[in-house]
C-alpha cells in the first residue's frame, strides 16, 4: 500500500506542475498596473496650443481713398453713395445704395464719360439686391488702380438690364475723402485792430 500511494502522490505532484505550463505567454508585469507612481516616464499630452495665425501676408489697407455719391437718373429714385480706395494696382469699391425697388438686384459698373454722356464700360461691379425697404450694399474690387480713374473722366453707375438709374462722378468732379476742419484762425486782421484802436 505504501508504493500505491507513494506513486499517486507523485502523479498529483506531477498533475499540479503541469498547471504552471499553462502560463499565459502574452503576460507582462507592466500591463498589470492599474497605478502610476511618480518615476512613470510615460508621455505627458501637449497642451492645447490655440490656432496658428495664417502665414499669408495681410492684405494692403487702401493707400488713398474717394468718396462719390450716387445721383439718380431720368425719373428713378435710386441714389446711394460709394467709396473707392486704392489696394496696389487695384481698387476696392463699396456701394450702399438706397430708394430702390424692393427684391430687385442691380448691376454696377465704371464707365468712361460723365453721367449725361457715357462710354464704354471699363469694369463691371459687384450687384447689389435691395432688401424691402429699397436699401442694399456690396463690396468689390476691379483690376484698375485708382489714379487711372482719378485721371480721366469716368463714372460708376448702377441700374437694371443696362440701363442706367444712378450714377457717380469719378476723377474730375469727384469728391475727396473729407479732410479734417482747418484750425480757426486766431490772427485777426489789421483793419479790426484800427477799428478798436
Amino acid at each position: 500500500m505504501k508504493a500505491g500511494t507513494g506513486v499517486l502522490l507523485a502523479l498529483l505532484a506531477l498533475s499540479a506542475c503541469g498547471d504552471e505550463d499553462r502560463t499565459q505567454t502574452g503576460y507582462t508585469a507592466s500591463n498589470d498596473r492599474t497605478s502610476t507612481s511618480g518615476d512613470d516616464t510615460t508621455a505627458v499630452p501637449a497642451p492645447v496650443v490655440p490656432g496658428v495665425a495664417d502665414t499669408l501676408p495681410d492684405p494692403l489697407p487702401p493707400q488713398d481713398t474717394v468718396v462719390v455719391a450716387l445721383a439718380p437718373l431720368a425719373d428713378s429714385r435710386v441714389r446711394g453713395s460709394g467709396q473707392m480706395g486704392a489696394v496696389g494696382a487695384s481698387t476696392a469699391v463699396s456701394v450702399t445704395l438706397s430708394g430702390g425697388s424692393p427684391g430687385i438686384t442691380y448691376e454696377g459698373a465704371i464707365r468712361q464719360g460723365a453721367c449725361t454722356r457715357m462710354g464704354s464700360t471699363l469694369a463691371s461691379l459687384v450687384p447689389v439686391s435691395v432688401d424691402t425697404l429699397g436699401n442694399g450694399r456690396a463690396a468689390g474690387d476691379v483690376a484698375i488702380p485708382l489714379d487711372s480713374l482719378l485721371g480721366g473722366p469716368h463714372v460708376l453707375v448702377y441700374g437694371r438690364s443696362g440701363r442706367p438709374e444712378s450714377c457717380a462722378p469719378i476723377g474730375r468732379g469727384a469728391a475727396p475723402k473729407p479732410a479734417k476742419p482747418a484750425a480757426p484762425d486766431t490772427m485777426k486782421s489789421d483793419t479790426t485792430r484800427r477799428k478798436r484802436g
